[in-house]
């Protein structure tokens, strides 16, 4: 943004489940950096180009996806990029430390060097820490792994520093296509396959583990192409659901097919780890 006009801050309240929806559909009006909070998201963005008509088109929008507008002002001329920057910092987990261009990696993990653009896959939300938790013991050399919904890309790489042969990334956002294709470069990795669109970009398969951290409607939505692309044995590690849906998530796993998930918990967010039975 640009030093010289004020910045435009929204806050919005809503579930803390579709915050990474909100967020991709914001991204289309103008909005360009975002924080989230266990009560919604601030969207931050530059005053040129704000209309009442856009205003309308992004306020109908956020609502449509679950969000009211609580707040609304303008703050004087600043540099929000390199505020915004200032605040993304290394983080560890898993055993990998997730830090952007500017920061150095934390010395004794194994580094994965994220440009984030947005708040996507920075390792700064309880999900995509889990998930990288959750990686280290799931992933196992030779595995051909599926990461739908790939955000930045974190997920694939992280397989692929782990060992995995392979890797095909998806996502329905252009933006995220276009992220993750840099960032799987930034890192020097190869055989990861960033593609565009949903479930079906996934192609025939099989693969020894699906990686998902997705909001809990779309994961429902994938659970049966997911047992269909694992074979007995596959893995399936999953987040992005809130501790109150824990038990949905199980029975729903369960009823797919899946073993009784492992499930591991930081602040109102679960990770869910499962497997399709061995062959007898």
């Amino acid at each position: 943004m640009s030093q010289d006009e004020s910045t435009l801050v929204w806050t919005l309240q809503g579930p803390a489940d579709r915050s990474d929806w909100l967020i991709a559909e914001l991204d289309a009006y103008g909005f360009e950096a975002f924080e989230e909070r266990p009560s919604g998201v601030i969207a931050y963005r530059r005053e040129t180009g704000w209309t009442q008509d856009v205003r309308a088109a992004a306020l109908q929008t956020a609502r449509d996806v679950g969000f009211r507008l609580a707040a609304e002002k303008r703050e004087e001329p600043q540099n929000w990029n390199q505020a915004w920057e200032s605040g993304i910092r290394p983080i560890e987990a898993g055993g990998f430390c997730i830090h952007p261009p500017w920061h150095d990696p934390i010395p004794g993990y194994r580094a994965i060097c994220i440009e984030p653009k947005m708040s996507f896959g920075t390792a700064h939300h309880a999900t995509t820490r889990l998930m990288l938790r959750c990686l280290e013991s799931n992933v196992r050399p030779g595995d051909h792994v599926l990461d739908a919904g790939t955000g930045t890309g974190v997920l694939a790489i992280a397989a692929r520093l782990l060992g995995a042969r392979s890797a095909v990334a998806f996502d329905i956002d252009p933006w995220s296509q276009e992220n993750a294709i840099e960032n799987v470069e930034r890192n020097g990795v190869d055989a990861v396959d960033v593609r565009l669109g949903g479930i079906e970009q996934s192609g025939p398969g099989p693969f020894d583990l699906v990686l998902a951290n997705i909001n809990r409607n779309v994961l429902v939505e994938m659970l049966p192409r997911f047992a269909e692309l694992l074979p007995a044995g596959g893995r399936l590690v999953l987040s992005g659901v809130l501790v109150s849906d824990r038990s949905m998530m199980e029975e729903r796993l369960v009823r797919e097919g899946f073993s009784e998930p492992e499930v591991r918990v930081e602040d109102e967010w679960i990770a869910l780890v499962c497997a399709l039975p061995e062959e007898q």
